[in-house]
């Protein structure tokens, strides 16, 4: 445990807020205790001490998950908070879990366009590839790749990161000609930017 761990404890007992009842439902964190939890969980992603870090968003989730007023727009961070930090620890398969239902809660927030929705598709899509599921994967990053070029310069960084992406897994998927069209897209894009960005 580093001094800055056993410091961020200490003063979670020191500051820790009492319980606020609001209808019935109690809640754990003040604002106080929140900001030094934001701290050091901060601290547990900088350090890569993953498995420290779920607990406290688990926890988070599930306070929001009791509140009288909960909507999917409040439930969707730690949810794909969690689905981000199990994949960094390499549990893939609880990473796909939550960002399967990241994705379905950012669908019925978000319109079927929106470019904040290629996050959480883009998420959902590699887990499947870490996962060997490919054939989950292509239409996902296939989804993306459309919303993408339809929102943003068709010279845009993220239309070559998603080309890439999108040819990894058509060529794992055995889609050889269409991966290599995807990479000459790739190519292409980068080559408009750099001749872009010089005039």
């Amino acid at each position: 445990m580093t001094a800055a761990e056993t410091n961020y404890l200490k003063a979670l007992c020191i500051y820790k807020a009492p319980p606020v009842t609001t209808t019935g439902v109690q809640y754990s964190w003040g604002i106080s205790c929140e900001q030094i939890v934001r701290k050091l969980l901060d601290l547990y992603q900088n350090t890569k001490q993953y498995e420290k870090a779920i607990p406290y968003w688990q926890e988070e989730l599930n306070n929001r998950e009791i509140m009288p007023y909960k909507q999917d727009v409040f439930l969707l961070p730690p949810v794909h908070q969690l689905g981000y930090l199990y994949g960094l620890a390499g549990d893939h398969s609880m990473a796909c879990n939550y960002f399967e239902r990241a994705l379905s809660l950012a669908e019925r927030i978000l319109a079927a366009n929106h470019p904040n929705l290629v996050i959480y598709i883009n998420n959902l899509a590699f887990c499947y590839c870490e996962l060997g599921e490919y054939d989950k994967a292509k239409p996902l990053i296939d989804r993306a790749f459309v919303i993408t070029k339809s929102l943003i310069s068709p010279i845009s960084m993220l239309v070559d990161q998603l080309a890439e992406q999108y040819a990894k897994v058509l060529q794992r998927t055995n889609y050889i000609h269409q991966a290599a069209e995807m990479k000459e897209l790739a190519q292409t894009v980068r080559v408009l930017r750099q001749h872009g960005n010089k005039t």
